[in-house]
Parts: structure tokens; sequence; C-alpha cells
């Protein structure tokens, strides 16, 4: 398989060669472009403006030798699932991706619904499960950056939603099959779209609501929706990775550059994400949403009716993520 790294060690033999016969060869340094992608339809989101950001910083901090384009969800022919796979070979060359479930399973763990209630779980869990994530990543020939995480996914409509109760017979857009499960468990309808499509879906009437956060989806579909519940479910983590053999073609500079990038820019969209939380579902709730806070009995109750589910969920699933939900589940009750 012709790869970058290939072409990048053709072109210092041919560098090399020239020189040797007597050609001149220039001063000049070509600049390698990298082609990037994320899921994410808008630079509005923080997770897009976060991917142009480090893009333009990897491109100072190289002194002008990397430079990134980046590409926004539907823009080119890449849905969501096949991100990572897009990445591996070689399609595009850095991405964002929050939908890599299907070709990195034991990722799903940090979607359970209901495992982990707030954000000092989910970083505790999420450092259990990262090492197993980044070798299934690396066997794909894909190198994880660092990632991001939403703040807690609640339910949104464009009719009223104030309990569990009123899921019955809505159809929900999901991002995970853990999150349909839960739909599921209180009579709804999980519907699976791209981020690029639900716009078109709620106002053709295909999906009745959301699972997002207000920074994310609600701040994004707050024309199309009138009720939030703001009963956390689970969280939405998003990788940023890179192809491992365009990764391994940069210089050793380079290679620190854009680890230390995507590591600190992943931090501060997370970061940005929780601080405006709140400052935006009551911008959201000022404009005209129902804003209603969870029901302490209604968050028992979607505890109780998802234990089980996290043992169903793992009854099929490899030993190695068998042993890292164990862990987890360990590490969150101690």
């Amino acid at each position: 398989m012709v790869t970058r790294r290939t072409i990048l060690q053709a072109a210092t033999v041919i560098t090399a060669s020239s020189a040797l016969a007597g050609w001149p060869v220039g001063p000049a340094r070509a600049t390698t472009k990298l082609k990037a992608y994320t899921y994410l339809p808008t630079i509005a989101r923080p997770g897009a403006a976060g991917l142009e950001r480090m893009g333009k910083e990897i491109e100072a901090a190289s002194d002008g030798d990397l430079s990134v384009q980046l590409n926004l969800g539907g823009s080119l022919a890449i849905k969501g699932s096949d991100i990572t796979q897009a990445v591996g070979d070689g399609v595009v060359d850095l991405a964002g991706n929050g939908f890599f479930h299907g070709s990195v399973p034991v990722g799903g763990i940090l979607r359970l619904p209901m495992l982990m209630t707030d954000y000092d779980q989910f970083f505790a869990a999420r450092d259990i499960v990262m090492p197993e994530m980044e070798e299934a990543f690396r066997r794909q020939g894909v190198k994880v950056l660092g990632g991001y995480v939403y703040p807690p996914q609640v339910a949104w409509a464009s009719s009223p939603i104030t309990s569990l109760d009123d899921l019955a017979g809505k159809k929900m857009r999901v991002t995970s099959a853990e999150q349909g499960a839960f739909v599921e468990a209180f009579g709804g309808v999980p519907v699976t779209i791209p981020s690029a499509e639900v716009t078109s879906a709620l106002q053709r009437g295909v999906v009745d609501g959301v699972f997002t956060a207000s920074i994310g989806g609600g701040a994004a579909w707050k024309d199309l929706l009138t009720h939030t519940y703001r009963l956390g479910i689970s969280y939405f983590d998003s990788v940023i990775i890179m192809n491992a053999d365009v990764y391994d073609s940069l210089s050793a500079e380079q290679q620190g550059i854009v680890s230390r990038l995507g590591r600190e820019i992943g931090e501060a969209i997370t970061v940005q994400m929780m601080e405006e939380e709140p400052a935006m579902t009551k911008t959201l709730a000022e404009g005209g949403i129902v804003v209603t806070e969870a029901d302490p009995a209604d968050v028992a109750r979607a505890n109780k009716a998802m234990a089980p589910f996290w043992d169903k969920w793992a009854e099929n699933k490899d030993d190695t993520i068998k042993s890292t939900l164990a862990r987890v589940r360990k590490s969150l009750s101690d």
C-alpha cells in the first residue's frame, strides 16, 4: 500500500540523488499538508472550532512545515461511523471522531447509560478504558492524539418532555446503541443519524427529539426544539486521531507538536464546554425552551433500569472488554 510515509521516503531518496548528480537543490522547504475532518457540520460547535485552532497552532509551531485543512461534517463522503477507517486508510490524515464504537467496541463502556453520573466518575473510567482504546486504534493504523467530552447528554424534544415517562412513543436521535437501549427501556424509539442530518430530520419529523448537551446540539438545533429534561443519561466523548503512517513520517519535533496540541486542544475543548454549559442552558431557557430539572425519583428509576443492561451489554464482548468493564465498575464502587 502506498502511504504518505512511502512518498516522503521516496522524496528523500530523489533529493539525495539529485544532489549527487550535481542538479540544483534549492533551500526551500516543502510544506506537509494534512487533510482533516470532523463529524461536526458547523465551525460554531466547540469541537470543530477546537480542531480549526489546532490546525493553526500546528502550522505556527512547525514554522509552516505542517499545515492543516479542516473539512466539516458532510463536506466529504465520509459517514461518521467510517471516520476511523478513513483515517487508517489515509483518506484523511487527521480527524475528530465521536462515532468510533463500531471499530473500537471497548469505547462503548464510556457510553453505558447511567454507569457514570458525574465528571469525576467519567474521567476515572476513561483513564482505565483509554489504553485499551489506543491499542484498538493502533491495530487499525490510527494514532490517538487526544480527546474531549461533552457535558451530560440529556433529552431534548419538539414537544413536551418533563419526565422519563414522556419518552414513550417519541422517536429520539441517539449517538450510540447504548443510548438507544436507554430509549427503548422507557418506551421510546431510537433513531441513529449523523450530526449533519439532524436538522432536516427534526424539520421533517423523522425524529421528535435528541440527546445532547446545551453547548452542543441544544444550541445548534434550538429553533427546532421546545423542551429539555435535564437527566444526564451518559457522556459523549470524541477522540482526535491521526493516520499512524503519516505520524511516523514526521520528525521527532513535529510528532511532539501534534501530540502536545492534540492533548492540549482536547482538554481545552472539554473545559470550555463544561464552563459554558450552565450559561447556555440559561440562555436557551430565556429564549423560550422549557427546561425541567431531573426528578430524583426518575434518576433512581433510570439507574435501576439500566444496571442489568451493563452486564447484558458485555455478554457477547471479548475478554478484554469484559475485564475492562469489570475494572471500571470496581473503580466506581470503591
